[in-house]
C-alpha cells in the first residue's frame, strides 16, 4: 500500500529539463557551441550536485573549456533565468494528494539552484513534507543508498512508497530495491495514474 510519494523536481514539477536550459542560455550569449559538449557541463553539474564543485570552479572550468570569460555574477544570472515554468497541472494534483499520503521532494541538486528555487518557488516547496537534496545529504540518484537514506530519514518501508522521475536510471535504481516506480513522460500520463491514488 502506497503511505508516501517522492517526486523529482526538474523535468517531473519544471516544465523541461535545467541543464538544457542552462546550456542554449550560454550558447546563445557566447557562441560556445556548448551543446555539442553536453557531457562536459553534465559531469560538472553532477559534481555540484554532490557537492564536490563549487559554483566558482564550475564557472571557470567553462571559461577554460570554451575559452570564454563568463564572471561568476554572469553564470548567477545564467542559471537565474534557466529556471523553468512549475507544471501547474501536476501541483493541482499534488495539493489533493497531500491529504491523503506523504508527499516529499527527492531531487539532484547543488546549492545554487536550490537557493534560486527556494526563492522563486517557496509556495511550492512547502507543499511537501520534506526535500531531500543531493547535495544535502551527500548522495545522488541512481545511487540506491540515495534511496535508502531517504526511507530512513522517513521511517518508511519501501514497498509503500512511489517515485516519480523523469530520468529512467533513477527510476530502475528505485525499483530494485523495491520501491514502486513511475517514470515520467508527460503530464498526461503521469496525472492519469496519480489520479487512481485519489
Amino acid at each position: 500500500m502506497v503511505k508516501a510519494i517522492l517526486f523529482d523536481w526538474g523535468g517531473v514539477l519544471t516544465q523541461g529539463r535545467y541543464r538544457d536550459s542552462i546550456i542554449r542560455l550560454i550558447d546563445s550569449r557566447y557562441k560556445t557551441q556548448i551543446a555539442l559538449k553536453r557531457s562536459f557541463i553534465g559531469k560538472l553539474m553532477d559534481k555540484m550536485d554532490s557537492n564536490t564543485l563549487e559554483f566558482d570552479d564550475f564557472t571557470k572550468k567553462i571559461n577554460k573549456k570554451f575559452e570564454i570569460n563568463i564572471s561568476v555574477d554572469e553564470m548567477d544570472e545564467i542559471f537565474r533565468k534557466a529556471i523553468l515554468p512549475a507544471n501547474s497541472e501536476l501541483i493541482d494534483i499534488i495539493k489533493k494528494l497531500k491529504n491523503k499520503y506523504r508527499v516529499v521532494l527527492a531531487s539532484n541538486n547543488n546549492p545554487k539552484t536550490v537557493s534560486i528555487v527556494r526563492a522563486k518557488y517557496e509556495e511550492l516547496l512547502n507543499l511537501f513534507e520534506k526535500t531531500y537534496f543531493s547535495f544535502e545529504i551527500g548522495l545522488c540518484k541512481p545511487d540506491k543508498e540515495f534511496f535508502l537514506y531517504i526511507l530512513r530519514d522517513l521511517g518508511l518501508d519501501r514497498e509503500n512508497v512511489l517515485f516519480i522521475d523523469d530520468k529512467l536510471e533513477n527510476v530502475q535504481s528505485a525499483k530494485k530495491i523495491g520501491m514502486k516506480s513511475i517514470q515520467f513522460e508527460s503530464s498526461t500520463q503521469i496525472i492519469k495514474e496519480l489520479s487512481k491514488l485519489i
